[in-house]
This record gives C-alpha cells, structure tokens and sequence, in this order.
C-alpha cells in the first residue's frame, strides 16, 4: 500500500472507531484492541502483493547479478550483468565491451561497467534508444534456456513486480534501467499467460 493508502486508513480509524467510542465512553482497553485487530486485518487484505527481485530471495535469479550462463547470437553470457554492460559498449568501443564480458563474475562486470562511467567511456550510440529491446531480447534468450526461470515467472501470476536495486549503467541511467528490466520481464510473463489461455 502506499503511504497515501495507510494514512486514509489511520485517519479512519481515529473518525470511524476512536472517536464514535470516546463519545459514547466505551473507549478502554478491550474494545480499542478488537478495533485496531479489524483493521489489522483489512489493512493486510488491502496491502498489494508484489514480486521483489533482488540479489536474493526466490527471485534473485532474475536479476542482474545472478550467474546463469546464456549465448545470444554467437557470444555467451556469464549474467545478465556482463549481457547489459557488453550491449552498452560493443558497437561503441568493442576493446571494452570485451573487457567487460571476461570478468569473472557479474560484481566485476559491475565494476567494470562503472569504470566505464567514471572514465568517460562512450557508449553506443543509439543505447538509449535501443536497451528495451535489447534488455527485452537478453532475457528472453536467458528464460529460454532456463525455463524453471519462466515456470516461476508464468506462477506468479498478475502480481506487481518490482526490482530491489540498480546494478547497471551511469546515474543518469540509474533512474530507468530497473524499469527496462521491470517491464521486459513484465512483458515476457504477459507473452506467456496469455499463450496458456488460448491453450
């Protein structure tokens, strides 16, 4: 719930339970815990379901930092992590976007993505134009050769998904690239919910 969503509910309570009982002096211990126990639980019943991807947890293998090899084209991929830094960098300064692949792990693809920023590296440039779709086709090659990834992804239904931290890219990047991520697993879920429906 938001914060907007609680507060509605706090003021509520004080206008629809606090008060109407201090009226009528019924305001002591026993009713005042069986009204905070009903809205207790409303607030539970109202509160929004989501999925969280982060560096862990049951969905942590959907997120950059995860190690789960995959080949898109003819370059293998040891993470999502190195996938988007080589993007960022291949048709731009090639010498770097390999660098950035030989690392041994995605937390050094990371660093390595970072120096970049902080050396003033040039990305590609059609990158901002381009991540969508190429964030979108990274995971779905990733999905494909995993599919307990699209099992677990298909399973969660129409829940809200939403991505603990930014891994990837210079600030600037920093304010959308989880939502390019948020919405291309988003949009992957849909492809195949609404597949099993017409089957």
């Amino acid at each position: 719930m938001s914060k907007e969503d609680v507060l509605g509910f706090v003021r509520c309570f004080k206008d629809e339970i606090l008060i109407p009982l201090a009226k009528k002096d019924r305001l002591n211990e026993k009713m005042a815990t069986k009204a905070v126990n009903i809205y207790s639980k409303q607030l539970e019943d109202r509160r929004e379901i989501k999925i969280k991807i982060s560096k862990e947890g049951p969905f942590s293998k959907f997120h950059t930092f995860y190690a789960s090899e995959f080949k898109l084209g003819d370059v293998t991929y040891p993470s999502m992590e190195h996938y988007i830094g080589y993007q960022m960098y291949v048709n731009s300064d090639s010498e770097f976007a390999t660098f950035i692949l030989q690392a041994k792990n995605p937390q050094m693809a990371h660093r390595r993505i970072k120096s970049g920023d902080e050396q003033g590296k040039r990305k590609n440039f059609n990158w901002e134009l381009e991540k969508e779709e190429t964030i979108l086709c990274g995971y779905k090659a990733l999905i494909a050769l995993h599919p307990d990834l699209l099992k677990q992804l298909v399973e969660t239904g129409k829940k809200e998904i939403v991505y603990e931290t930014v891994t990837t890219g210079a600030k600037q990047d920093e304010g959308n690239l989880k939502y390019v991520i948020i919405r291309a697993i988003t949009w992957i879920r849909k492809e195949h919910l609404q597949f099993e429906k017409k089957e």
